[in-house]
């Protein structure tokens, strides 16, 4: 015998709530080789983009493998996100948003209720304690990085004491600085070191080539302020740089760092002090 549904049946089924499982939600989360395809699709080479943006080659790999515990803590951190997927032309919000999650995980967050606000001890919480030494470790660089830079910039410049000298740097002649109490006797200076600083052009630019054979951080300035460099650069890198005269270089860890200028090896050892190279390249 043939049963006749009135439709009840039908209804209960269609209220029967159902389970969406939290797999079947699309995943937004970013791929680790997007940047790495998207940096492929540009042309660029890892070396490439990092000299681009003036970071390390370990940086960027480091960025295109979302890893973010090789790079520097936030708010550096989003500056490196926002400036590698501008270069790519790539939306960095899903980035920054897992670099949030991952390096900063949420607070708690307190109610509006008097009682909570006063029960709450900020000395007690470890991320607002990790937070705030963070700041101060910031700023205590900042601070000391701007003070070596005015030292560097209104630091008095000596001149090169030995023509022999002089003629082994053509055509670039290099000036290191020193404070005045080591300034040489002027009456040393012979008179042909006078025509071979009026032999090199003033106008032309000078190419400076860096190899470091280990971990060396540099900063050279142009006639005008400008800073061409300024980072940390790693083992096994190389740096070609261009600016015209005078020059201002800074070189930590001389004895890791090999010198050209304009195609001459440069003997740094005349111009560093405890393993930093101060020299002007006129």
């Amino acid at each position: 015998m043939t049963e006749l549904w009135d439709g009840s049946a039908l209804k209960e089924v269609s209220n029967f709530p159902l389970d969406v499982s939290a797999d079947s939600q699309q995943n937004t989360q970013p791929e680790t080789s997007q940047l790495l395809n998207r940096r492929r699709e540009k042309g660029y080479s890892l070396e490439q983009i990092a000299k681009q943006l003036r970071i390390s080659a370990f940086q960027a790999q480091a960025l295109e493998n979302l890893d973010f515990s090789q790079l520097p803590r936030p708010p550096y951190l989003q500056g490196f996100i926002r400036n590698y997927c501008r270069a790519l032309d790539v939306n960095p919000s899903d980035y920054l948003a897992l670099a949030n999650n991952v390096v900063s995980p949420p607070l708690p967050v307190l109610k509006n209720d008097p009682q909570d606000l006063a029960g709450f001890d900020e000395e007690s919480d470890p991320a607002a304690t990790h937070t705030r030494r963070m700041w101060f470790a910031a700023m205590f660089i900042v601070v000391f990085t701007s003070i070596i830079l005015l030292v560097v910039e209104f630091g008095p410049e000596q001149k090169l004491n030995n023509a022999d000298n002089v003629k082994s740097l053509l055509p670039a002649v290099i000036a290191p600085l020193q404070t005045a109490s080591n300034l040489p006797n002027a009456a040393t200076v012979k008179p042909a070191s006078v025509n071979v600083l009026q032999a090199v052009g003033a106008n032309e630019q000078r190419l400076i080539r860096l190899t470091y054979r280990g971990d060396s951080w540099v900063e050279i300035r142009d006639a005008q302020g400008v800073v061409l460099t300024s980072q940390l650069n790693r083992r096994g890198s190389e740096q070609s740089l261009t600016g015209y005269p005078p020059l201002k270089m800074v070189i930590g860890a001389a004895d890791n760092v090999a010198v050209e200028i304009n195609g001459k090896a440069l003997d740094l050892n005349a111009f560093t002090k405890e393993n930093v190279a101060r020299l002007s390249i006129p």
